[in-house]
């Protein structure tokens, strides 16, 4: 499981071990972003900290797998996927970026770069706020707020991504029905439930169920595009099924290899719409044994400004999904302050996602993981 998987999984653990009775998104390839950039401006131990942590082993496979993700992202048109993956600097006007810096992020990411007067937060605040919400056609509106902008905040790295698929076979509207969607806490909710034809890849497994829905491809068989259903046999698996998920680095790969078709009679999935603001990132990082980049007295963040060295003070995330009839559409915005069945004998098969479950978005071909979430209440915005 490479490093995005792994932070994913951890913090949505860490979220429901930690009392998080709430819908949770998160992004895995928008914090992919901010550690590569970060690499870039790093040097000696802390360099090869977060070189280890994105399992890379210098700097140019760092650039290199930038321009994977740049090319997984580009967007076709037609029926495919619409994508945009954006990058910004802004540096306090008290500073300058290291040449080498600016040339690379503004060459190699694609990021645009801004200065700011960081003795003046709420303008700070309303800058980078209006680029996340034109950067994600003004799902994500508000990340930051002005308790996150110090005085002697020196920079701030952000990553914009936004994604929105039609379903391969979208869902009849007119086959939407309420059913009970089973809680947590062992109540019940009334939800709408989209009802799928039989041909959904589909497998179920000792503890859990996996299902496959694919996006439309416009013709582009190199980009392909699903989302995974993760559905515990227990109405409370859910906790099991993480922690599942975070001790096996193969798990993704393991249970997303599916038969391209296979019939399952019931097949229900609930709606769903809502968003998630988490500021646990840096933290999980550091528990995951990515310390160097945030201590203030060892970092090496040194490539970066001119005057002197930073480190990473606080990352904020910010994701949005909503999941209907026709398909997805999802944004994450995430910023980082730095500061100085048998035939023989017929079992209907069934996949009725009605209680909680963990879910992904994923680029078949690559891997790479967009999105992961859990749904607690589908009703929760």
């Amino acid at each position: 499981m490479d490093f995005s998987s792994k932070v994913a999984s951890k913090l949505l653990l860490d979220g429901l071990e930690n009392g998080e009775n709430k819908n949770m998104l998160t992004s895995p390839l928008s914090y992919n972003a901010i550690m590569n950039m970060t690499a870039i401006g790093s040097s000696g131990a802390t360099s090869d900290q977060i070189l280890e942590f994105l399992q890379h082993k210098n700097i140019e496979e760092v650039k290199s797998e930038f321009s994977k993700l740049k090319e997984i992202t580009k967007t076709k048109g037609g029926d495919a996927p619409v994508i945009s993956f954006l990058n910004g600097v802004w540096i306090n006007k008290e500073y300058c970026l290291k040449n080498t810096f600016q040339e690379v992020i503004e060459r190699h990411y694609n990021a645009l770069v801004r200065n700011i007067d960081c003795k003046k937060p709420e303008m700070v605040v309303q800058e980078t706020n209006e680029w996340a919400s034109a950067s994600t056609k003004g799902l994500i509106k508000e990340v930051l707020k002005t308790e996150h902008i110090a005085p002697d905040t020196t920079l701030i790295l952000g990553n914009a991504l936004y994604f929105k698929g039609l379903w391969e076979k979208e869902f009849t509207k007119t086959r939407t029905r309420d059913y009970s969607f089973h809680l947590l806490n062992g109540e019940q909710v009334m939800v709408p439930f989209m009802s799928g034809c039989k041909e959904y890849s589909h497998k179920s497994f000792e503890n859990f169920q996996v299902a496959r829905i694919p996006y439309k491809t416009g013709g582009d068989q190199k980009k392909k595009f699903a989302m995974y259903i993760f559905l515990p046999v227990e109405k409370d698996g859910l906790q099991s099924l993480l922690k599942t998920v975070n001790s096996d680095p193969e798990f993704f790969i393991k249970y997303s290899d599916l038969p391209i078709r296979n019939s399952v009679d019931v097949f229900r999935i609930p709606k769903f719409k809502f968003s998630y603001l988490t500021e646990k990132g840096a933290g999980i990082m550091k528990s995951m044994g990515l310390t160097l980049p945030f201590d203030m007295a060892k970092s090496e963040l040194n490539e970066m400004i001119e005057e002197d060295r930073v480190h990473v003070s606080k990352i904020v995330q910010k994701a949005f999904i909503e999941v209907n009839e026709e398909g997805t559409e999802a944004a994450a915005v995430t910023f980082a302050g730095y500061v100085c069945g048998c035939p023989m004998y017929y079992t209907p098969t069934e996949f009725i996602a009605d209680h909680p479950f963990m879910f992904i978005i994923r680029e078949e071909n690559s891997g790479v993981l967009f999105f992961a979430g859990t749904v607690l209440n589908p009703l929760e915005e």
